[in-house]
């Protein structure tokens, strides 16, 4: 589970410009439906981890593709035109498919292991991959001593990924994976979809309780602090990929400033002396609108001004949820705009941008009026909320009757 602690830290990260750099999205990845699996990368070689029996391997240098699967005895090896081989573990006998492209021949293993190219092995399946220039592939099963060599990746898919990456310029940070007690993947994930609110619609499923009425559902959760669960849907707005050393968050520019804005907001309020505010955790909107409107102002990295404050209450998570959805649902702000995060166990950061502000105050007074002149033109409703308004004690007679 996430501590404030290192929520704080990720946060405090984030802001840091230094720790981000400019990157190309690989144009593979728009479309790779296992993306959310762990990926490794050695030799150039991109090795995605399904499971202990099935990965994929993909060269950054050329594109081409190898997805390798031990099924029961056999193991399957397809490249990304659908040219196949299948090899029986003993090696007593190769299957190959009548596609053109794949063909089959023995190779002595000190030779294939000197032959130019980018080698990755891979113990599960006894084998050795190599990938050359082209796109071309070769597999050595060490069980037969066969290789199967694979044609090269057809001209088109390589100009696409030359064109995709153009188009796809991304910005990067990196967190490193041996950090003491530091956060994991799914943590600084869970940080910047719904505290930074770049995805706040993202799903993710919380562990499972018994509740009184001995149904077995997910736990509520109103802050990435009380999530315990795993079960998190894969972004849409940004991209998490690791390796053995750490994993990498990235995202277009837009939204690298709009994160890097946010968090040195927050950071700059995690040091801000906490003002009073009504212990509450249904606050209405006049308290919410009011208490920001007197917040300090403070300059944001993209020159924005913001009001911001720092809050100390019992339940200040809720507080934090509540007006998370104050403002990004009922106002229909964007993440960009608006920032509410409990950083402590009853201390939560609210703060809006100016401007975003003075259109939420326009628009709440502009209901609040027509909603005025709707209830005074109901006939008789004026002298009836009138008498609704005087004590008990001082009206005489009964009660007159509502009618809407």
């Amino acid at each position: 589970m996430l501590s404030y602690r290192q929520k704080r830290f990720i946060i405090e990260y984030l802001a840091d410009p230094a720790h981000w750099q400019g990157c190309t999205l690989d144009p593979d990845w728009v479309d790779m439906p296992d993306r959310h699996f762990r990926n490794t990368s050695d030799n150039r070689i991109v090795k995605t981890h399904i499971s202990d029996r099935h990965i994929k391997l993909r060269d950054n240098e050329t594109n081409a593709l190898l997805e390798l699967v031990v099924d029961g005895d056999k193991i399957r090896a397809r490249d990304e035109t659908s040219q196949e081989v299948v090899f029986h573990r003993s090696g007593k006998y190769a299957v190959d498919p009548e596609r053109p492209g794949v063909s089959l021949h023995p190779y002595n293993k000190h030779i294939f292991q000197i032959l130019p190219g980018r080698h990755m092995d891979w113990d599960e399946g006894n084998l050795t991959a190599l990938f050359l220039e082209q796109g071309a592939k070769k597999i050595r099963f060490d069980a037969s001593g066969n290789v199967a060599y694979f044609s090269p990746t057809p001209d088109p898919l390589r100009v696409r990924k030359e064109h995709m990456q153009a188009v796809y310029n991304q910005h990067s940070a990196a967190f490193p994976s041996d950090l003491s007690n530091g956060p994991d993947l799914n943590e600084v994930k869970l940080v910047i979809a719904f505290d930074l609110a770049l995805e706040p619609g993202l799903k993710a499923i919380n562990s499972y309780a018994i509740f009184d009425d001995l149904q077995v559902r997910p736990k509520h959760w109103s802050d990435t602090c009380e999530f315990s669960g795993h079960d998190i849907a894969i972004p849409s707005n940004y991209r998490i990929e690791t390796t053995w050393r750490e994993f990498n968050i990235s995202m277009d520019s837009d939204r690298r400033d709009w994160i890097i804005t946010n968090a040195q907001l927050a950071k700059r309020a995690f040091d801000m002396a906490p003002s009073s505010w009504k212990e509450s955790s249904d606050l209405h909107s006049e308290n919410i609108l009011a208490g920001i409107e007197k917040g300090a102002r403070v300059a944001a990295f993209n020159g924005t001004a913001w009001r911001m404050g720092v809050y100390e209450a019992n339940h200040a998570h809720l507080i934090a949820n509540n007006a998370r959805y104050f403002f990004g649902g009922i106002f229909n702000m964007s993440g960009r705009d608006y920032l509410a995060i409990n950083h402590d166990e009853n201390m939560f950061i609210l703060g809006v941008n100016e401007e975003k502000l003075r259109i939420a105050r326009h628009a709440l007074s502009a209901t609040q009026e027509v909603d005025g002149k709707i209830i005074a033109e109901l006939p008789g409703i004026a002298k009836q909320l009138k008498f609704l308004r005087t004590p008990p004690d001082k009206r005489g007679g009964i009660s007159p009757q509502l009618n809407f």
